[in-house]
Formats: structure tokens, sequence, C-alpha cells
């Protein structure tokens, strides 16, 4: 069955982001060079040992057992059930319709109106066309542009080492081009504010990078960055030039806010708390960059045109240490069992393997292996912090991988896979818009603390107007992320897939916010995480880390609450996996699974509360949800079959993941 057959690669793993399966026999994308494949300690058929380890460890299908029968059943009524109860809500027939009635918009299904209340979402869905056209605009400038700058300085053969340099060049000029014209497009001559920030971060890391103090000053200043932009609400002109032009500059400085309209978003400071995480990974990456060249214990390997090789024991422990927080998870016990001359070994193979082929190392090396010293210079550095398809929302990718991307385009954006992957964002769409347009629970939360729009709901309905806010949370980040990704891989950047899985495909705190925001989760292991100490101070770390996340995404009560409890809700995790670790249950693997299925209702049930409070309804709201449904024997005892559906769905998630394993992959999340 071909078409079935593609429908299943446009929603397989390897379409989603190839990085997932690189290492399997399964893997879509183009193979990487086998002798370099089998010195990094994978298979000749580009399987890794790691993968044919998880293949060996996996237990037999339970799909067609009894047992799961009855958990898909179940799980399929209660689904349904869900769906039924929410779109009765939603009916012009509700008592409670015109209550929030006013919040929707005429919609393109017939006889339905859709719920574009969410202005997040809104401001992205009024301007996908607008979008499109800009992604197919940037496209052919580009093209056109590589025309003609090859046209005045030749393209060097593809064996010739100054092919990596020509194409850094060439790349970098036009993405500063394109990202001036877009910024000003955006946020009119507010890029000026932006390009000062830009400007001070840089010279930051500019005079001596290997000083100590260049971490401690770019942390300091781009957290007062954030505060300053969110206080000064960023930076009027006419506020600003009083300061710096006497008798008129109030009035030119009204006229600089009011240029072009303000552009398409005036409020640049709202977006802009991505490019900070950019502006770190470049001075840090600058930072430790420097720190090598410094090591007196280092040993040069080699050194081509496009990045300094060298085995070097202390940042390669810390490559190993990223490594393994990013497979694990924050709070995962370290393994210190290698020796250091098996480490060693280890490196020296690494190194030899980028060495036979720079083009094709793995996303690890891309980003531990720093760039050449000449890369981090300013042009490069406006390139990668401007660079217009992830300049809005991400994904974020560090400046080493970037660089090294520039230098070598990646196989895995090839016209397949891209075209697949575009098939699959216009699925998330369309499952959107359906969700939009037949279950109005965006905007019963809007009004049900004012105006009293969940008002003898039952507490099962209730329960699914949280339960549904969180999915349309879920996707409306979903779609803009997989749309700049898109973008970015039409232009040969492949940047992280930011959601892996479903949110409902989610059991445990601490893998669920790798699956979530994934780029944003790897940023915080490599640059906070780690340096804080990684696992050793696994709840203090988590503190720092969740307050931060929390602050950078809004300097508000209600996400600092978000972050706190995420931690509180982390804590109970972390210690049932100590006190019931997996290798006392051996020969009893049955019993294991049913607690671990117990421990996954209460964290399905922690994490809606802490995201319906940090994302949703805020405390106030989750406050009335609760009440509402545990406020009688009604609630109570829906609360009881919720939890058997949830243990359910909980034990069907575990036998997805043994799948995986089956096939040699295993997400961690």
């Amino acid at each position: 069955m071909p078409r079935f057959s593609t429908i299943r690669s446009i929603f397989s793993l390897d379409t989603l982001d190839s990085r997932l399966t690189a290492n399997t026999p399964r893997s879509s994308s183009p193979p990487k060079n086998p002798t370099a494949l089998s010195l990094a300690g994978t298979a000749r058929n580009g399987e890794s040992s790691r993968s044919q380890k998880l293949r060996k460890e996996s237990s037999p299908s339970k799909w067609g057992t009894p047992e799961f029968w009855l958990y898909i059943i179940g799980v399929g009524i209660a689904v349904i059930l869900m769906f039924k109860t929410t779109y009765d809500l939603s009916k012009e027939s509700h008592p409670n319709y015109p209550k929030y009635e006013p919040l929707l918009s005429p919609g393109w299904i017939p006889g339905r109106k859709v719920d574009n209340s969410d202005e997040q979402y809104a401001g992205f869905r009024n301007n996908i066309p607008i979008l499109g056209g800009v992604l197919i605009g940037h496209s052919l400038l580009r093209r056109g542009f590589n025309v003609l700058f090859s046209r005045l300085f030749p393209t060097p053969p593809h064996n010739s080492s100054y092919r990596a340099s020509h194409n850094i060049n060439r790349r970098k000029y036009f993405d500063i081009f394109f990202a001036v014209i877009f910024l000003t497009a955006l946020h009119s001559l507010s890029i000026i504010k932006i390009l000062v920030i830009l400007t001070a971060n840089w010279l930051i890391s500019f005079f001596h990078p290997s000083s100590i103090f260049v971490p401690i000053l770019t942390w300091g200043f781009n957290i007062g960055v954030l505060f300053a932009n969110e206080y000064f609400k960023g930076y009027h002109f006419r506020l600003i030039l009083p300061w710096l032009i006497a008798g008129e500059g109030a009035g030119v400085g009204y006229a600089m806010d009011h240029f072009l309209g303000g552009g398409l978003l005036p409020r640049w400071e709202i977006s802009f708390n991505i490019t900070v995480l950019r502006l770190i990974s470049y001075n840090m990456d600058h930072y430790w960059a420097a720190k090598r060249l410094e090591e007196a214990d280092d040993v040069v390997v080699g050194r081509d045109e496009g990045s300094v090789l060298e085995v070097r024991s202390l940042v390669g422990r810390r490559g190993e240490d990223v490594e393994r927080a990013e497979d694990g998870e924050m709070g995962a016990e370290e393994d210190s069992s290698d020796d250091e001359e098996a480490q060693d070994a280890r490196l020296i193979l690494e190194q030899k393997k980028k060495l036979l082929d720079p083009a094709n190392i793995s996303e690890r090396d891309r980003i531990d292996t720093p760039a050449s010293v000449e890369d981090y210079g300013f042009f490069n550095y406006l390139a990668y912090i401007l660079y217009s398809p992830l300049y809005l929302a991400g994904p974020i990718i560090t400046f080493n991988d970037f660089v090294h991307q520039q230098r070598y385009p990646q196989p895995t954006t090839s016209p397949t896979l891209v075209t697949k992957y575009a098939l699959r964002l216009l699925s998330s769409i369309l499952t959107m818009e359906f969700v939009l347009h037949y279950l109005y629970v965006v905007a019963i939360s809007k009004t049900g603390h004012t105006y009293d729009s969940w008002s003898n709901d039952t507490p099962f309905q209730l329960s699914m107007i949280g339960y549904f806010n969180l999915h349309i949370i879920w996707l409306k980040l979903l779609i803009p992320w997989r749309f700049f990704r898109l973008w970015a891989l039409v232009d040969h950047v492949d940047p992280p897939e930011n959601m892996l899985r479903c949110m409902s495909n989610n059991y445990s705190a601490l893998a669920f916010w790798r699956a979530w925001h994934r780029s944003f989760n790897r940023w915080i292991v490599r640059y906070i995480y780690i340096p804080l100490g990684g696992a050793s101070r696994p709840i203090v770390n988590m503190v720092v880390v969740f307050t931060f996340v929390a602050l950078w995404h809004d300097l508000s009560f209600k996400l600092l609450a978000w972050g706190w409890l995420v931690v509180l809700f982390v804590i109970p995790e972390l210690v049932c996996r100590k006190v019931f670790p997996k290798r006392r249950f051996e020969g009893r693997e049955r019993t294991y699974r049913y607690l671990s299925g117990l421990g996954a209702v209460g964290n399905v049930l922690m994490m809606m509360g802490a995201n319906l409070v940090g994302f949703a309804i805020g405390v106030e709201g989750v406050r009335d949800l609760i009440r509402g449904v545990l406020g009688s024997w009604e609630g109570f005892g829906f609360v009881v079959l919720a939890c058997t559906a949830l243990f359910m769905a909980a034990q069907i998630m575990f036998e997805v993941r043994e799948g995986e394993k089956r096939v040699g992959i295993d997400l961690r999340c």
C-alpha cells in the first residue's frame, strides 16, 4: 500500500527531525561517511551500538494482548466522550453560549464560528499568507543573490579547501542584508535599539574572550536587558531623544516612533527574549573556544579552515556531561565509570572522524567543536543573531552549530524531507482549525472568571475546558515553531525540532520538558544546568533553571508561580525514582509497570495544574476550576474515573516507547 506508506512517512520521527533516527537502520536521511561512522563506534550499516542495545533490551510487543485491547477500548471511549462533551459546551443552544459568543469570529467552516480569541495565536493565524509570502520571497532572493555572488566570486570546486569559506561568506552577507529589511519592516526604526544592544553584547567578549568576566558580564548584561526592556517598554525615542537633542528632541523622537507606523510589530521587546538566548550562546561559545586555546594540556590533532579540531580532556568531559544531561534528564545520576584513558581514546577517534569528513559530523560535535577564531567576527555574529527564519520564535540553535551549517549545508535539508515536513505542518494547522471551529474553550475560559461562562457546568465539563485549553496552547506554540523551522530548512539550515510528543503523550514531568520547547531545554542544559553542577545538585539547579525560564517568558507572578510549581511537582518523581529504581523489579516488570502507571497519573494531574496556572487561566482560575470539580460527590466520582482513564493511557504511552526501542530509538521523553 504505497499511499499508506507515504502517509506514515510524513508522520514518522525521521520526518519530524532526522536527528532522532540518525543512528538507526530506519533512518531515511542521507547516509554519513561509513569510515567516519565506524570510527565513532557505529556499525557499518549506520546503526550505533546504543541503538543495537536498545533493540536487544526491549520487551516483546503487548499490543495484541487482552490487557492492551482493554486499554485501547477504554481510552478510545474516553476520547470520544471528551470531544462530545466539549462540543456540547460550544453549541449555540448551550445556556452559557451568549456569555462568550462576543469573543467568537466568523469561521470558514459552514455553520461554525471560530474561537480566534487567543491574541498570541491570532497574530500568527491572521498573518499566515504574509508569512508564507515572506518565506517564498526570502528563498527567491537567496537564489538570486547566490547567482550574483558566484559571478563576482566564482564558487570553488567541491573538493577545494576554500569551498566552506566561500559558503559562509556568501550566506552571511545575504543574511545581514535581508535581516535589515526584515527587521525594519517588523520594528521600523527600533532596529537601531536592537543593533545597539547587539553591539554592546558583542564587545563583552571581543577584547579578552577567555576572561572569567565574559560569562559574568554576559549573564548580567542580558538579564539586565530583559528587565530594562520590560520596565522602559522598549525605550521610546520620544523619551530618549530629549536627553540627547536639545529643543526638538521629543518631536523628532515622536516621528521616529511612528515611522512606518512603528512597523508590523512595534513592541519589539516582546520578541527580543528569544534573541537574548542567542546573545548568550555566542558569548559563551566564544568564551569556551578561547579557554580551549589557552588550556596548557590541549593536544591539537588538526586544524582545517572551518574549525579548530582538538582533543581536550576538560572540555571533552564537559561535552559528555552535556550529552548525558540532554539524553537523560535534569536530576539524572551521572555515570562516571569511564576511565580517562577510554575517554581520551574516544575523543581522538571523534577528532579523526571530523578530519575525514567535516561536513558529516554529528550534531553533538557541531555544538561542542568551537569555530575558528575568525568565525567569531562581527558579521558572523550579526548573521547568527538576526537570522530571519529563526529571529521571531526560534527554534534555538547554538552559534557553533549555526556557523558549521553555514560552511557545510546539511543533507537533512533535502527537498524530499522538507516537503514531507511541510505536509506535516499543514496537517497541524488543519487540526488547529478544526479545534478552534468546534471547541470554544479559549473563549469560555476567558469569560469564566468575569462572566461566569462555566456556571452550572459539570465536573467533567469543567475539566475538559482546562484540558482542551492546554491542547490549544500546545498547538499554538507547535505551529509557529514548525513554520519557522520549515523556513530555515528551506534555507538549508537544520535547527532542532521543538515539539517531539503530543501534549497528551507525556507522563513524566522531567521528560515533558525535554519534549516541550526542546531547543530551549537543550540550551538550558548547555548554558545553565551543566555549568551550575548538573546532577550533583538537581533540586537547587532546577529551582534556578525554572525561575529563569519563568522570568524569561514574562516578568509576572503567574509565570513565577508556574516555575516554582514545576519544581515542586518534579520532586515526587525524583524521590520515587530513588525509592523504586527499575533494577529492583527485575523479574517483576509488570508490577513495576503498574506502579509507574500510578505515578504517571499523579504526574499528569500536577503537570496540567501547573501549566494551566502559567499559560492559561492563572492561579485564581485554577482554584475556581478545582473547586468546581471537587466540590461535590459527583466531582469525586469523576476524579476516580478520570484517574482510571489516565492509568490506562499511561500504559499505552509506556508501550509506545517500548515500540520505539524495538527499532533502536529512545527519545528519553
